[in-house]
């Protein structure tokens, strides 16, 4: 698996980062893999899916302070005269 620098940690242990494997539907998905407790190391990483991944390229993920949103940059592929404010 290709894995992107960048990564978040919640509280419990869960790290989220985005790369590149087999199962991802676009050039890079966002996956998970939390620590496992008093061994030392992490499980195997699992892509979630739909909603949090899409056919674009799903980078930087971030968590809230609270923990509870799992937070991504949007793309956004229209030219900007076509966007409304």
């Amino acid at each position: 698996m290709n894995i992107h620098w960048q990564f978040a940690v919640t509280s419990d242990g869960t790290i989220h980062f985005s790369g590149r494997g087999p199962d991802s539907r676009g050039m890079g998905n966002i996956y998970m893999s939390r620590l496992v407790d008093g061994k030392g190391g992490w499980t195997e990483p699992v892509n979630p899916g739909e909603p949090i991944n899409s056919s674009s390229n799903d980078l930087c993920p971030m968590i809230s302070p609270d923990g509870k949103y799992l937070l991504l940059p949007l793309a956004i592929t229209e030219p900007r005269s076509r966007l409304r404010p």
